[in-house]
């Protein structure tokens, strides 16, 4: 009987020495996976953008949705999604626009201006077609709207430059929320430590009492 006794003391405090020990190992390697997931995904999003932005130069507007749909980035509410899709709305709108295809144009340019309203080029091109009859080119004869260039006050370099501040913050959004997220990961897994520890101590004292009143 003593034996069985002490055979199951011995196995009680194994069990307490080997708990902590493996829950630890397991926290560690989840968060460890977390943070390779994390900087995988943010790799795969910078590439997607390259590529995206490769098309728009290339004027390949339906390449560029597909990428955009079908990339790591795709999600609605991703303020780096809306960012993307508003800068194709804006490219193809002022291709179209160029070619003489004004109906098509503006309906893209008032897409972009519910998300962009303070976009230069936006705010110029809806001003100067807002209640102008509009068609595309291949649909009349005779244009009511001649293109014309964007205004030397609003040159392409600044609107160049507007666009990417603005699509850096969105980046740097994006970078501090990833740290954060870091930090409160290292935080959960500190806690579980702790949380274990105490667990650990508990069960060590509670098998300490039982032993001593044996």
């Amino acid at each position: 009987m003593r034996i069985r006794i002490k055979l199951h003391q011995q196995y009680i405090l194994g069990f307490i020495i080997r708990f902590p020990i493996n829950v630890l190992l397991s926290a560690i390697l989840f968060h460890q996976v977390f943070i390779n997931t994390n900087r995988l995904y943010s790799q795969s999003v910078d590439k997607d953008s390259s590529l995206i932005r490769y098309y728009l130069n290339q004027k390949q507007y339906k390449e560029a949705r597909n990428t955009l749909l079908n990339s790591s980035i795709y999600s609605e509410s991703s303020p780096q999604y809306e960012l993307l899709e508003t800068e194709i709305w804006i490219e193809e709108a002022e291709h179209k626009y160029q070619q003489g295809m004004f109906k098509s144009s503006y309906d893209l340019f008032r897409k972009a201006s519910t998300r962009w309203s303070t976009h230069p080029l936006v705010r110029e091109r809806i001003a100067e077609m807002k209640n102008k009859i509009l068609k595309d080119k291949e649909e009349f004869r005779t244009r009511k709207i001649i293109p014309t260039p964007i205004t030397k006050d609003k040159s392409q370099d600044e609107i160049d430059n507007l666009k990417w501040d603005f699509y850096n913050k969105e980046i740097q959004e994006l970078k501090d929320l990833n740290k954060e997220i870091e930090l409160k990961s290292w935080y959960l897994m500190l806690i579980l430590i702790m949380s274990l520890m105490m667990q650990s101590i508990l069960i060590l004292v509670v098998f300490i009492s039982s032993r001593r009143k044996i």
